[in-house]
């Protein structure tokens, strides 16, 4: 693993730790200005898209507000300015606990996420 992979490995783990945290400005303060953010419908979320980190920010507001994630990075795989982020994810609300395997990919602009889509795949 090269230098610049590591280096977006950090912030994509920093990333993961802040929305966990629900520390959404610190999340969204990674992403670039005219960012887009793609969710496909999945178990916990309907399908999103959204653009700019203001809109990334309400989005985590009102679809994750309510509920306590978990998500355990298992790897991160690079192909140029794209990584691909495995997760297992824990989500806990009033209606109880789910836990599902999600991939995430980022593509970046220099060290910033520029876009974003998840799957939940299984």
């Amino acid at each position: 693993m090269t230098e610049p992979d590591q280096d977006r490995h950090e912030l994509l783990r920093g990333f993961y730790r802040f929305v966990d945290e629900k520390r959404w400005d610190q999340a969204t303060a990674m992403l670039t200005g005219d960012c887009r953010w793609h969710i496909l419908a999945n178990e916990v979320v309907p399908a999103a898209s959204v653009a700019g980190p203001g809109a990334v920010c309400q989005w985590f507001t009102d679809n994750l507000g309510g509920v306590q994630t978990r998500q355990e990075i298992q790897r991160i795989e690079d192909d140029g300015p794209a990584s691909v982020v495995f997760t297992r994810a824990t989500v806990t609300s009033a209606a109880g606990q789910s836990r599902s395997t999600c991939v995430d990919v980022f593509r970046f602009d220099g060290s910033m996420i520029a876009e974003h889509v998840s799957l939940q795949s299984g």
